[in-house]
């Protein structure tokens, strides 16, 4: 794993080292703190200013909330973003079909 976070910032990608294993269990208790939790972590790790709260909201609900923030603000906010292409990532398929994955691994 350090080998990988040496080579992309040796291509100047931006990195981010998130620990699954230091979620306290009532994080993995709800999905939306769960998703909030990781959208936080994920703008500390690459040193962005939050505005969690600005994207979170009830009526979309937690997965397309996670999925706006992350699209509209944390990759609009990387130098350069990301393009159109990359993005694709966070779609339902992409970040969201990976967390599904992360819940189903921790049987949630």
């Amino acid at each position: 794993m350090h080998r990988i976070l040496a080579h992309a910032k040796q291509q100047d990608y931006h990195t981010g080292l998130i620990h699954f294993q230091q979620i306290e269990a009532k994080v993995l208790e709800d999905l939306d703190y769960l998703l909030r939790w990781f959208c936080a972590l994920l703008t500390r790790q690459l040193k962005l200013k939050s505005k969690l709260d600005n994207y979170w909201d009830e009526m979309l609900g937690s997965k397309m909330s996670c999925t706006c923030y992350i699209q509209e603000q944390i990759l609009e906010q990387i130098d350069p973003p990301l393009e159109a292409r990359s993005r694709k990532f966070c779609t339902d398929k992409g970040l969201n079909g990976t967390l599904v994955q992360l819940l189903e691994k921790f049987d949630l």
